[in-house]
Protein backbone atom coordinates (compact mmCIF):
# COMPACT_ATOMS: atom_id res chain seq x y z
CA UNK A 1 0.00 0.00 0.00
CA UNK A 2 2.83 3.05 1.12
CA UNK A 3 5.40 1.70 -1.11
CA UNK A 4 5.98 -1.47 -3.70
CA UNK A 5 9.84 -2.63 -2.71
CA UNK A 6 8.63 -4.98 -0.84
CA UNK A 7 10.40 -5.24 2.30
CA UNK A 8 9.57 -7.54 4.97
CA UNK A 9 7.19 -6.45 7.54
CA UNK A 10 9.13 -3.44 7.87
CA UNK A 11 8.97 -0.63 6.86
CA UNK A 12 6.38 -0.41 4.87
CA UNK A 13 4.41 -3.37 3.34
CA UNK A 14 0.63 -3.30 3.51
CA UNK A 15 -0.61 -6.59 4.15
CA UNK A 16 0.22 -10.43 4.93
CA UNK A 17 -1.82 -13.31 5.91
CA UNK A 18 0.04 -16.25 6.03
CA UNK A 19 -0.12 -20.18 7.60
CA UNK A 20 2.46 -22.81 6.96
CA UNK A 21 3.52 -26.73 7.70
CA UNK A 22 7.02 -28.12 7.66
CA UNK A 23 8.24 -31.33 8.20
CA UNK A 24 11.88 -31.27 10.08
CA UNK A 25 14.14 -34.02 10.57
CA UNK A 26 17.77 -34.75 12.34
CA UNK A 27 19.06 -38.10 10.58
CA UNK A 28 22.31 -39.06 12.66
CA UNK A 29 25.15 -40.60 10.79
CA UNK A 30 28.18 -42.58 11.51
CA UNK A 31 26.76 -44.82 14.15
CA UNK A 32 25.11 -41.85 16.25
CA UNK A 33 21.71 -42.02 17.29
CA UNK A 34 19.00 -39.89 18.67
CA UNK A 35 17.26 -39.04 15.61
CA UNK A 36 14.91 -36.25 15.89
CA UNK A 37 11.70 -35.91 13.75
CA UNK A 38 8.44 -33.35 14.33
CA UNK A 39 6.32 -30.84 12.49
CA UNK A 40 6.42 -27.11 12.63
CA UNK A 41 2.85 -25.09 12.35
CA UNK A 42 2.88 -21.17 11.99
CA UNK A 43 1.01 -18.73 10.87
CA UNK A 44 0.82 -14.93 10.98
CA UNK A 45 -0.58 -11.36 9.93
CA UNK A 46 0.64 -8.34 9.17
CA UNK A 47 -1.31 -5.30 8.85
CA UNK A 48 -0.14 -1.39 7.87
CA UNK A 49 -2.85 1.05 9.03
CA UNK A 50 -1.72 4.86 7.66
CA UNK A 51 -2.19 7.74 10.07
CA UNK A 52 -1.28 10.52 7.16
CA UNK A 53 1.67 10.84 4.76
CA UNK A 54 4.58 9.67 6.37
CA UNK A 55 3.33 8.27 9.68
CA UNK A 56 1.96 4.40 9.42
CA UNK A 57 1.02 2.08 12.39
CA UNK A 58 2.59 -1.43 11.73
CA UNK A 59 1.05 -4.75 13.34
CA UNK A 60 2.25 -7.66 13.76
CA UNK A 61 0.85 -11.32 14.83
CA UNK A 62 2.22 -14.80 14.43
CA UNK A 63 2.14 -17.87 16.06
CA UNK A 64 4.45 -21.18 16.11
CA UNK A 65 3.77 -24.70 17.40
CA UNK A 66 6.39 -27.33 17.56
CA UNK A 67 4.46 -31.01 17.21
CA UNK A 68 7.21 -33.67 18.45
CA UNK A 69 6.70 -37.08 16.54
CA UNK A 70 9.67 -39.03 17.84
CA UNK A 71 13.08 -38.49 19.35
CA UNK A 72 13.70 -35.84 22.34
CA UNK A 73 13.54 -32.65 21.12
CA UNK A 74 16.40 -30.15 21.41
CA UNK A 75 16.34 -26.26 21.73
CA UNK A 76 17.03 -25.86 17.84
CA UNK A 77 14.17 -27.57 17.51
CA UNK A 78 11.92 -24.80 19.84
CA UNK A 79 9.71 -21.50 19.26
CA UNK A 80 11.93 -18.99 19.96
CA UNK A 81 10.23 -15.36 21.22
CA UNK A 82 13.31 -13.37 21.23
CA UNK A 83 16.15 -11.71 18.98
CA UNK A 84 15.87 -9.70 15.82
CA UNK A 85 12.89 -10.52 13.96
CA UNK A 86 11.18 -11.21 17.11
CA UNK A 87 11.40 -9.57 20.89
CA UNK A 88 14.77 -8.23 20.32
CA UNK A 89 15.14 -6.65 23.72
CA UNK A 90 15.86 -10.42 24.82
CA UNK A 91 18.70 -12.61 23.41
CA UNK A 92 18.16 -15.12 20.63
CA UNK A 93 18.85 -18.02 22.61
CA UNK A 94 16.82 -16.66 25.85
CA UNK A 95 13.25 -17.42 25.41
CA UNK A 96 12.40 -21.14 24.31
CA UNK A 97 8.67 -22.76 23.99
CA UNK A 98 6.87 -25.89 21.89
CA UNK A 99 4.59 -22.90 21.52
CA UNK A 100 4.15 -19.35 21.03
CA UNK A 101 1.94 -16.37 20.10
CA UNK A 102 3.83 -12.81 19.51
CA UNK A 103 2.01 -9.32 18.91
CA UNK A 104 3.68 -6.46 17.68
CA UNK A 105 3.06 -2.91 17.20
CA UNK A 106 5.47 0.20 15.74
CA UNK A 107 4.87 3.92 14.80
CA UNK A 108 6.84 4.97 11.65
CA UNK A 109 7.40 7.98 10.76
CA UNK A 110 10.01 9.63 8.32
CA UNK A 111 12.02 12.93 9.42
CA UNK A 112 13.46 13.88 6.16
CA UNK A 113 12.39 12.33 2.68
CA UNK A 114 13.83 13.26 -0.94
CA UNK A 115 17.81 13.53 0.43
CA UNK A 116 20.61 12.82 -2.05
CA UNK A 117 23.11 12.25 0.03
CA UNK A 118 26.11 11.07 -1.48
CA UNK A 119 28.27 8.52 0.75
CA UNK A 120 31.49 7.65 -0.78
CA UNK A 121 29.74 7.08 -4.34
CA UNK A 122 28.58 3.51 -2.88
CA UNK A 123 25.37 4.38 -0.73
CA UNK A 124 22.78 7.60 -1.46
CA UNK A 125 20.91 8.36 1.23
CA UNK A 126 17.11 8.81 0.48
CA UNK A 127 15.34 9.73 3.99
CA UNK A 128 15.67 9.58 7.45
CA UNK A 129 13.33 8.44 9.53
CA UNK A 130 12.41 6.69 13.50
CA UNK A 131 10.23 3.94 14.26
CA UNK A 132 8.77 3.91 17.81
CA UNK A 133 8.02 -0.14 19.01
CA UNK A 134 6.62 -2.04 21.44
CA UNK A 135 5.88 -6.00 21.40
CA UNK A 136 5.12 -8.94 23.67
CA UNK A 137 4.46 -12.51 23.43
CA UNK A 138 3.40 -15.86 25.35
CA UNK A 139 5.78 -18.34 25.08
CA UNK A 140 4.55 -22.53 26.67
CA UNK A 141 6.87 -24.68 28.45
CA UNK A 142 9.80 -26.71 26.51
CA UNK A 143 8.16 -30.08 26.89
CA UNK A 144 4.47 -29.17 26.58
CA UNK A 145 2.06 -26.52 26.06
CA UNK A 146 1.63 -26.61 29.49
CA UNK A 147 1.41 -22.90 30.76
CA UNK A 148 0.69 -21.42 27.19
CA UNK A 149 -0.73 -17.79 27.76
CA UNK A 150 -0.78 -18.52 31.68
CA UNK A 151 0.76 -15.48 33.71
CA UNK A 152 4.38 -16.81 33.89
CA UNK A 153 4.26 -16.71 30.23
CA UNK A 154 4.65 -13.56 29.34
CA UNK A 155 7.59 -10.93 28.28
CA UNK A 156 7.77 -7.88 26.19
CA UNK A 157 9.96 -4.93 24.92
CA UNK A 158 9.70 -1.64 23.98
CA UNK A 159 12.50 0.62 21.77
CA UNK A 160 13.07 3.27 19.42
CA UNK A 161 14.98 2.67 15.74
CA UNK A 162 16.60 5.58 13.43
CA UNK A 163 15.83 4.04 9.74
CA UNK A 164 17.77 5.28 6.94
CA UNK A 165 16.68 4.68 3.38
CA UNK A 166 19.51 3.87 0.89
CA UNK A 167 19.97 3.34 -2.81
CA UNK A 168 23.04 0.90 -3.01
CA UNK A 169 24.95 2.21 -6.13
CA UNK A 170 21.96 4.59 -6.75
CA UNK A 171 19.96 1.77 -7.99
CA UNK A 172 19.08 -1.10 -5.32
CA UNK A 173 16.91 0.32 -2.59
CA UNK A 174 17.77 -0.66 1.15
CA UNK A 175 17.08 0.01 4.63
CA UNK A 176 19.64 0.04 7.68
CA UNK A 177 18.15 0.24 10.92
CA UNK A 178 19.52 1.38 13.97
CA UNK A 179 17.79 0.62 17.50
CA UNK A 180 17.54 -0.16 20.92
CA UNK A 181 15.51 -2.54 22.95
CA UNK A 182 14.56 -2.75 26.36
CA UNK A 183 13.19 -6.12 28.01
CA UNK A 184 10.83 -5.46 30.49
CA UNK A 185 11.03 -8.56 32.77
CA UNK A 186 13.20 -11.66 32.83
CA UNK A 187 11.95 -14.89 34.01
CA UNK A 188 14.19 -18.10 35.63
CA UNK A 189 12.49 -20.88 33.58
CA UNK A 190 13.57 -24.63 33.13
CA UNK A 191 13.42 -25.89 29.52
CA UNK A 192 14.74 -29.52 28.51
CA UNK A 193 16.12 -29.92 31.74
CA UNK A 194 18.54 -26.64 31.67
CA UNK A 195 17.80 -23.75 34.03
CA UNK A 196 17.74 -20.80 31.84
CA UNK A 197 18.96 -18.26 31.70
CA UNK A 198 21.75 -20.12 34.27
CA UNK A 199 22.82 -22.20 31.17
CA UNK A 200 23.84 -18.93 29.28
CA UNK A 201 26.58 -18.53 31.43
CA UNK A 202 27.44 -22.11 32.36
CA UNK A 203 28.99 -22.09 28.97
CA UNK A 204 31.10 -19.41 29.47
CA UNK A 205 31.92 -20.99 33.09
CA UNK A 206 29.91 -18.24 35.13
CA UNK A 207 27.75 -18.77 37.87
CA UNK A 208 24.51 -18.02 38.33
CA UNK A 209 25.27 -14.86 39.70
CA UNK A 210 27.75 -13.39 37.30
CA UNK A 211 24.92 -14.74 34.61
CA UNK A 212 22.76 -12.03 35.43
CA UNK A 213 24.99 -9.24 35.82
CA UNK A 214 25.80 -9.44 32.28
CA UNK A 215 23.05 -10.08 30.96
CA UNK A 216 22.36 -6.39 28.85
CA UNK A 217 19.55 -4.56 30.38
CA UNK A 218 18.99 -3.31 26.44
CA UNK A 219 20.46 -3.98 23.16
CA UNK A 220 21.65 -2.38 20.66
CA UNK A 221 20.60 -4.00 16.98
CA UNK A 222 22.00 -2.77 13.56
CA UNK A 223 19.96 -4.27 10.49
CA UNK A 224 20.22 -3.86 6.56
CA UNK A 225 17.07 -5.33 4.55
CA UNK A 226 17.62 -5.55 0.65
CA UNK A 227 14.89 -6.62 -1.57
CA UNK A 228 16.48 -9.33 -2.45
Amino acid sequence: VDDTRRFGWWPERGHSLWIAAEGRHTIRTEGLTADVHDMDVSGGWAQLWRLAHDHVLATSLVSEVVLPISGRTEFRNLARAGGIGGLSGYLADEIFGLGMFLAQAEYRHVYINDMHLNLAHLNYVRSLGGTLFTGAASVSKCESLRGWFGRQSFYGHVGYALDMRLSVLGVTPQLARIEISVPMVRRDTTCLGEALPDRLGERQGLSPDEVRRVLPRFNINLTFQQTF
